[in-house]
């Protein structure tokens, strides 16, 4: 059996004890409950803290990845002659897509989708590249 000292005269009594046996002061206990309570709230609030600190961090690499966008090669945007009264679109496009981050490697028009495309990447490196796929509709948007 452990041992808690009375706050009042100092003296050690039982954990069982309400009341000390010497000045018969009461004992307070902290409940579990109390215990879990607190400890949840702290963990809580330890999440709240690092998520903060994550978003943050966050924004500010997408701001870097967004700056060190190179601006657009017109080479690089090919599109085939039945397909150049898109030109204008497809340009606007590439250039959105670049200004929100994802730097524009290359575009064309892909015959065996039938589908615009544009290669993008999040670094400018080709080979951490994605391809995105747009309907004409979807070159304005």
């Amino acid at each position: 059996m452990a041992l808690v000292k009375c706050k009042d005269c100092r003296k050690e009594n039982s954990t069982t004890a309400v009341q000390c046996i010497y000045c018969g002061g009461v004992i307070n206990k902290t409940s579990r409950a109390t215990w879990l309570a607190t400890v949840f709230m702290g963990l809580l609030l330890i999440m709240i803290i690092l998520s903060k600190c994550s978003s943050s961090e966050t924004v500010v690499s997408e701001a870097v990845v967004a700056q060190a966008c190179k601006p657009i090669n017109e080479g690089a945007l090919w599109l085939p002659k039945d397909k150049e009264f898109a030109q204008i679109q497809f340009t606007e496009k590439a250039n959105r897509l670049n200004s929100s981050g994802l730097c524009v490697v290359e575009g064309g028009f892909g015959r065996s989708y039938e589908k615009y495309y544009i290669t993008v990447s999040k670094t400018g490196d080709v080979r951490y590249a994605e391809i995105l796929r747009f309907t004409y509709e979807e070159l304005s948007r």
